[in-house]
């Protein structure tokens, strides 16, 4: 299945890199480096840019609390 055709949760907002920082309250390096071990919600390119759905987001964090409880 294409990339593009895959299901989306298109009621979630994209958020740039750095809105994602912000909402995340981390620096740009470090969620770099959590994309960079693959311990971090998946990326969407369009174009040269990069997005992360906030539902992801979400998710990625409910995971985090799970593996500290």
């Amino acid at each position: 299945m294409s990339k593009c055709t895959e299901q989306q949760d298109i009621s979630s907002p994209l958020l740039t890199v750095q809105e994602a920082c912000t909402y995340l309250l981390v620096s740009k390096s470090k969620l770099y480096r959590l994309i960079e071990k693959g311990d971090f919600a998946r990326k969407i390119r369009i174009g040269n840019s990069t997005r992360f759905l906030q539902s992801d987001l979400n998710n990625w964090l409910e995971g985090c609390k799970e593996v500290q409880s």
